[in-house]
């Protein structure tokens, strides 16, 4: 699936979803306040949604992201880009997208990630730059996989 830009965002007020084959969802530079609930309560078959390997919500206007019910269509995401959003703090479902390997989180005004983050076994990359963190839960221990932390520009005095 291909949801790209501003052309075909249009349809998704509509609670419909243009499906152009492929694993991606891309949302970016639309100037959207919230994740359209076309996406995931509308007509589009969850199957076809569960496919989805890249979602990029970057470059929006975004305070926050919706819960359950958004994170569920993402069990198989591998990379979720929502960088550049007014995102100030992440659902504790975020520990769900157990298949997550990059997450790029940078430019937002995130104050805390929830420690529900540590459930993230697959993670290889996080940028959490430019936000307003001044600590980090002791669950970031739990990363495994991480090989890559970029999290300057925030008010960390130390790591766990």
């Amino acid at each position: 699936m291909i949801i790209d830009k501003k052309e075909k965002f249009s349809a998704l007020h509509s609670n419909s979803v243009y499906l152009a084959g492929g694993d991606k969802l891309t949302l970016h530079d639309a100037g959207i306040r919230e994740v359209p609930t076309s996406i995931y309560f509308g007509q589009v078959e969850r199957s076809k949604l569960a496919d989805l390997i890249i979602v990029d919500l970057s470059g929006n206007k975004l305070a926050s992201l919706p819960g359950i019910d958004f994170v569920f269509i993402l069990s198989s995401v591998r990379k979720l880009n929502i960088s550049r959003n007014r995102i100030t703090h992440l659902p504790i479902e975020i520990s769900n997208l157990t298949s997550l390997e990059i997450l790029y989180m940078e430019k937002n005004s995130l104050d805390y990630i929830p420690k529900e983050i540590g459930c993230l076994k697959k993670l290889v990359h996080i940028d959490i730059s430019d936000n307003r963190l001044a600590s980090l839960p002791h669950e970031f221990c739990q990363l495994l996989s991480i090989c890559t932390i970029v999290a300057h520009t925030n008010f960390l005095d130390l790591l766990p």
